[in-house]
């Protein structure tokens, strides 16, 4: 009797063991769907690298949809068989177009891709519109340097001059515009940034007369002088508040016929075709 009731006890014990205990399998079913909902939304989500990896190549004597890389009036050209191939990169992610970690992920296997971080390619804060204007500007000014080698180059004349590119701060920026040219300081000419310098540090804190031409409505140039301040830079230099730019006035015209690349590169291809086109024969040689 007492055997009896010692086994339906121990059998009790063992049937009570193998009981499920409330809803545990329904947790960690629910914790697992949420882990891969996490893990599926953090894939997707912006990362601040940037991807480059190589871009089409442009033959800066040959055409791109079209039309003319490199086309040039007002002076006699010559045909050519060179191949002037000007290397571009291209540049993925940052600003509002961040690329996501697969991406990131597929760029890192790949040989033919570089992963960085966005601030070395974009200053902070910086947004996708205001990086391709600056790309914009740099491309437009690595053009006008090309025009200014190949000019030098075969002997041409023209005229450059310093001109208001934008401001640092608020120091002249009620009394100069955006596009003055720089002519004159205290009466002296501008004729280069270092003899600018050389003038304004001459000149210490007091104020003085700059000279600019500033274009009106139709475009003429006018000489306007106005009294301007300086003030110390870090390194002790007087500066004016402002960024400043080339202009060039070449004696023919150039036109740049790429599209959808910017950057500050490209200009040594660029002057190359531009002397390749104003001279007889192939810079680089025949093809045949």
């Amino acid at each position: 009797m007492h055997e009896r009731e010692a086994q339906d006890a121990m059998v009790e014990r063992d049937d009570n063991s193998h009981e499920p205990r409330g809803p545990k399998p329904l947790k960690r079913s629910s914790a697992g769907v949420i882990a891969l909902l996490l893990v599926g939304v953090m894939m997707f989500l912006p990362t601040n690298f940037m991807i480059r990896s190589p871009g089409p190549v442009f033959n800066t004597l040959g055409k791109d949809e079209g039309k003319d890389v490199v086309s040039i009036e007002g002076a006699k050209t010559y045909a050519s068989d060179s191949e002037l191939d000007l290397l571009t990169v291209y540049v993925q992610g940052g600003g509002q177009n961040r690329v996501t970690i697969p991406v990131v992920l597929e760029a890192m296997l790949n040989p033919t891709k570089d992963v960085v971080p966005e601030e070395t390619i974009m200053a902070h804060n910086t947004s996708s519109q205001q990086q391709n204007e600056q790309n914009d500007m740099m491309m437009t000014s690595s053009q006008d340097l090309a025009i200014a080698a190949a000019m030098t180059e075969l002997g041409y004349d023209y005229k450059t001059w310093l001109s208001v590119a934008d401001f640092s701060n608020e120091l002249n920026s009620k009394l100069l515009k955006k596009g003055d040219r720089l002519l004159k300081y205290n009466g002296k000419d501008i004729s280069s940034l270092e003899e600018l310098k050389k003038q304004l540090n001459a000149n210490g804190e007091k104020p003085a007369t700059l000279t600019v031409g500033r274009a009106d409505k139709q475009g003429d140039y006018k000489n306007v002088d106005v009294t301007v301040k300086t003030e110390a830079a870090d390194n002790g230099d007087r500066q004016l508040g402002i960024f400043l730019g080339t202009e060039h006035k070449f004696p023919i015209g150039v036109k740049f016929g790429l599209s959808n690349v910017g950057g500050p590169s490209a200009g040594m291809m660029f002057a190359l075709s531009i002397i390749d086109r104003l001279t007889e024969g192939s810079l680089a040689g025949s093809t045949t």
